[in-house]
């Protein structure tokens, strides 16, 4: 965890995932958020994934983030 005067960066949980799902099948926002075609799944896809460590985390080296921010 990194904290600031008004920012935390934390590991991504389980509980975050339902917020970045929402987020991430938003058909007006994909072509900022990815450079794949639009594919939308469901939330018990997105939380499976999750669990097998195919999305938010994984144990290639990247590092990914929810940010908290304060006020």
């Amino acid at each position: 965890m990194l904290t600031g005067k008004l920012v935390t960066l934390r590991a991504i949980e389980r509980d975050d995932v339902p917020s970045l799902h929402a987020w991430g099948q938003d058909y007006e926002t994909w072509p900022e958020g990815s450079d794949r075609p639009y594919a939308p799944r469901s939330l018990a896809e997105s939380l499976a994934k999750y669990d097998a460590r195919e999305i938010y985390r994984s144990d290639d080296g990247a590092v990914n983030f929810a940010m908290e921010v304060e006020g």
